[in-house]
């Protein structure tokens, strides 16, 4: 029997390809879901919420979104502080929260965090109608993608609110040569004007012309006074305080104080020079001291006092560089008193060092 070339030529695949064509169970396509939002925070600020966060870059299967084109932020309220005591999950929180805001890619650059460089996102809430104390607010973010394909909720955060303290008060900043201190006032009441107050320690926050406010306190501050050793003369500062009611989150601050302003200037003088020594040469005496450890020094000055003599004279202007001076505008047998004084950037004088004697003989 003949058989045809098509049939001739399947048998021949069947016989030496066996396994060419076999199907294996159906892989899911990939999943193209984005990520929740990463280091998502929350915290009661006076009578407003802060809710702090940064949108993911990739889908749940670990392939980098492109564009995340809206964020939506949704709020559960809970008559009651239960439910802030427990952990809510996220199908309770879909079945019970509604939606408060949606924030749209052209308008993220107004919700970056203030301060250093961050990829973080703040958005603040503050209720029409006041926050109720002793009440849960749960909040939680969803994100979408330029195809608006939307994220899983991000685990829910809940704060049950309080009466949180007043803005510290009577703040107040002084420049010395090594940092600026900050001093302020306890606040004298809470919210609801009950005492006393429930203070933890405080966050200090500064800003300049160069820089937005930023914290500058590394942890919180027990005392009501702090001083800012990282700072340069000539700028000007500005500074604000919160009293913070927790130790942990979420974190429960006051309203900012009142914004103290300073401006760091140098009106300190540098230190006397020391190891001044005097030697006498045949016709001139000869001076040597110990350079000055201070970092903005910017020169000396020598002293000259004649015995008998009622004030020292200007007798040389110097470098910062200069550690000794010739003096060959002298007499012999006739005694004369040296002294040294230090000048930095600023302009500033130190007090004269001890005078030292030499005679030419």
């Amino acid at each position: 029997m003949k058989r045809s070339f098509p049939v001739i030529l399947l048998l021949f695949v069947l016989v030496f390809f066996p396994g060419c064509g076999k199907k294996g169970p159906l892989s899911p396509p990939p999943l193209r879901i984005p990520q929740s939002v990463e280091n998502f925070s929350l915290s009661q600020r006076g009578a407003q919420f802060v809710l702090s966060w940064i949108n993911p870059t990739a889908y749940v299967d670990g392939s980098p979104i492109k564009e995340i084109s809206e964020i939506e932020i949704w709020l559960m309220e809970e008559g009651s502080k239960e439910a802030g005591q427990r952990k809510i999950t996220r199908r309770e929180f879909e079945d019970k929260a509604r939606i408060i805001a949606r924030i749209f890619k052209q308008k993220f650059p107004l919700f970056h965090e203030t301060g250093r460089a961050t990829s973080r996102l703040i958005f603040i809430y503050r209720p029409e109608n006041g926050i109720r104390t002793q009440e849960t607010y749960a909040f939680a973010l969803r994100v979408r993608d330029e195809r608006r394909r939307v994220s899983e909720f991000s685990d829910p955060l809940s704060v049950v609110t309080q009466a949180l303290p007043r803005p510290p008060v009577n703040v107040r900043a002084t420049v010395f040569k090594n940092c600026i201190l900050l001093r302020w006032d306890a606040p004298p009441e809470s919210s609801d004007q009950s005492v006393p107050v429930q203070v933890v320690g405080y966050n200090l926050f500064r800003s300049s012309d160069k820089e937005p406010p930023f914290i500058v306190n590394p942890s919180l501050v027990k005392g009501t006074e702090y001083k800012d050793a990282d700072f340069a003369f000539g700028q000007k500062y500005r500074y604000f305080i919160r009293a913070v009611a927790s130790e942990g989150p979420p974190l429960l601050e006051s309203d900012d104080s009142e914004v103290v302003e300073v401006l760091a200037r140098d009106t300190f003088p540098p230190s006397s020079p020391s190891g001044l020594a005097a030697i006498a040469g045949t016709d001139y005496i000869a001076l040597s001291w110990e350079a000055s450890k201070e970092a903005d020094i910017a020169g000396y000055k020598v002293w000259r006092q004649e015995a008998g003599g009622t004030e020292f004279i200007l007798i040389a202007s110097l470098g910062p560089a200069d550690h000794s001076f010739i003096d060959s505008a002298v007499e012999k047998n006739k005694r004369y008193d040296y002294a040294i004084t230090a000048l930095d950037s600023a302009g500033n004088e130190s007090q004269r060092s001890a005078p030292v004697p030499a005679v030419i003989r």
